[in-house]
C-alpha cells in the first residue's frame, strides 16, 4: 500500500490531475481516458484527486470544432481530450526527451511551442 500511494503521488500534479504514466516519454501527458478510469477508481479512497481529475478535464473539454486537415487537434465541442502536454509541469520545465516528444507532436496535432490539446479519440468522452 504504501509504494501504490508513493505512486499516486508521483503522478499527481498539483491542480493537473494524474499524469498517465511514470515512464519517461509518457510522464507529463495527462490521457482523458485513463483520467477518467483512474478518477473511479480512487473515488473512495482519495476523493480529492478524483475532484482534481474532474476539474482537469471540465478545463480541458472542447470548446470548439476544429477545422478537419492537416494538422488539426480534432477538437470538438464537449469533446473529452485525448492527451494533453505542457512545458512546465507544476513550475519546472519538462525534462528534454519530453520536450522533443511535446515539440514533434505539436507539429502533428496543432500545437504550439509550450502546449498542445490532442482531441482525436473515439473512446475518451463517456
Amino acid at each position: 500500500m504504501v509504494s501504490a500511494l508513493a505512486d499516486l503521488a508521483r503522478l499527481r500534479s498539483d491542480g493537473a490531475g494524474l499524469y498517465g504514466s511514470g515512464d519517461r516519454l509518457f510522464s507529463y501527458a495527462i490521457y482523458g481516458r485513463d483520467s477518467v478510469t483512474a478518477g473511479e477508481s480512487l473515488l473512495y479512497l482519495r476523493p480529492d484527486v478524483t475532484r482534481d481529475v474532474i476539474l482537469t478535464l471540465a478545463r480541458l473539454q472542447g470548446t470548439v470544432d476544429a477545422p478537419v486537415g492537416p494538422h488539426s487537434n480534432e477538437e470538438e465541442r464537449g469533446k473529452i481530450h485525448h492527451e494533453h502536454r505542457t512545458l512546465y509541469v507544476d513550475g519546472r520545465r519538462i525534462p528534454p526527451a519530453s520536450e522533443r516528444l511535446l515539440r514533434q507532436l505539436a507539429g502533428q496535432w496543432g500545437g504550439d511551442e509550450t502546449s498542445l490539446t490532442y482531441y482525436g479519440s473515439v473512446d475518451a468522452t463517456p
